[in-house]
């Protein structure tokens, strides 16, 4: 990451996301984030925050706000929230803590459609930029059932 950073003059951003935690990578925990953050020494490192990963990795257990503003406030104190620059909307086909990268349709999934319409109350989330990873309605990826069902949830 350093390299890349070093490599590509200006300023854009090396963005990279949390993980589900399966197999030998890092990143999936506040914590191993923050320690990326610290090796790499970069202002220009930003984080996309995968909804699901956060879920089958165990860092959000429940999609609730007191939960969702716990993880939030964490975030903040131990990384920064400004680093935080997009968000994977996705819902999750596995349980929680599973450590398992399935992405599920809005509200089809272990999350659930209250857990998004909990995420949408967190309003220092209303910054980033919401992108679906999902699999679709018909199976050919984001489409504009789950982008709808997505923005009723901020109403």
């Amino acid at each position: 990451m350093k390299k890349v950073i070093a490599d590509v003059p200006g300023q854009s951003h090396l963005v990279i996301e949390n993980n589900a935690g399966g197999g030998e990578k890092i990143g999936k925990t506040i914590e191993e984030l923050s320690w990326i953050f610290k090796q790499v020494g970069s202002k220009r490192l930003r984080v996309c925050l995968d909804t699901a990963h956060a879920f089958e990795s165990g860092i959000i257990r429940e999609y609730k706000l007191p939960e969702i503003k716990r993880f939030v406030d964490e975030w903040d104190k131990v990384v920064g929230l400004k680093n935080i620059v997009a968000i994977h909307a996705n819902d999750s086909k596995t349980p929680w803590n599973s450590h398992n990268d399935r992405h599920e349709n809005i509200g089809q999934g272990h999350i659930g459609l209250q857990g998004f319409k909990e995420l949408a109350k967190e309003k220092r989330l209303w910054d980033k930029v919401w992108l679906l990873e999902v699999p679709g309605f018909r199976n050919e990826g984001p489409d504009k059932k789950n982008v709808d069902i997505l923005k009723s949830c901020f109403k």
